[in-house]
């Protein structure tokens, strides 16, 4: 029997201590959740007040906002007054008229459509042709000179009077080749200056009728002395050129 009674005790004993321990558990572990619980709370409780204050600040700056005309208001009739006390008596309180300020007539009227500009077109200025100063020339002295060509017997006058126009200063070789280049007539000769000498005219040349024969000049009737070069004529004078035979 005492066998059996520690057994029992020791069995009892042994509840008696788990149960114990399953409370403490218990125990623990609703600290545990009422912990949580409660930092749960707090956070919600903090994002509540932030939302609050948040609130509160944004009605405040409404209330400055809407306070500042009554303020102005307040502070326009306390300065009023303060004039109406300084000025003296018998004076009327000089008031402060303020313009009020031209509108803008950009900013109210509505911007206008651009008006559409029309390319120019630019004139074409007709272009005159610009003529040079036409230099006056000097009147040239020119003289008048007269002459006649005689060929052979066989052959007669190759070139009948002719009168020509020559400048101041031309020789009589110088008359004989412009009547040749008038009449298609022509000439051959050597040298110039003191040292021409005619050898042909009209395709006849000295020697053609004889060893002695060949072309001779005379001026005003006057048979030359020197070279048809080196001799200039004078206004009128008449110049012979005749061909002798031998």
């Amino acid at each position: 029997m005492r066998k059996h009674i520690k057994l029992l005790s020791i069995i009892l004993f042994s509840l008696l201590i788990a149960v114990f321990n399953g409370c403490e558990n218990n125990q623990m572990s609703t600290a545990t959740d009422s912990s949580k619980e409660k930092s749960v709370e707090v956070k919600e409780k903090d994002e509540i007040k932030d939302t609050n204050e948040g609130n509160i600040s944004e009605q405040a700056d409404l209330s400055q906002t809407e306070q500042t005309p009554s303020v102005q208001a307040k502070e326009g009739a306390n300065s009023t007054d303060q004039q109406a006390a300084n000025t003296p008596k018998g004076e009327s309180p000089k008031s402060t008229i303020t313009k009020p300020s031209k509108p803008n007539s950009e900013s109210n009227t509505a911007p206008s459509s651009p008006a559409v500009q029309s390319p120019k077109v630019e004139e074409k200025k007709e272009e005159k042709p610009v003529t040079p100063p036409v230099e006056e020339k000097k009147p040239e002295n020119l003289l008048t000179v007269s002459t006649v060509i005689k060929g052979p017997k066989d052959v007669g006058t190759i070139a009948g009077s002719t009168t020509v126009e020559v400048k101041e200063g031309a020789t009589i070789l110088d008359v004989l080749l412009l009547v040749a280049k008038n009449k298609g007539i022509m000439v051959g000769y050597t040298g110039n200056g003191p040292t021409a000498y005619v050898e042909g005219i009209h395709n006849i040349y000295e020697f053609d009728y004889g060893p002695k024969s060949g072309w001779t000049c005379q001026r005003n009737g006057v048979t030359l002395d020197r070279s048809a070069d080196a001799i200039q004529v004078k206004n009128g004078d008449h110049i012979d050129w005749i061909y002798k035979e031998d």
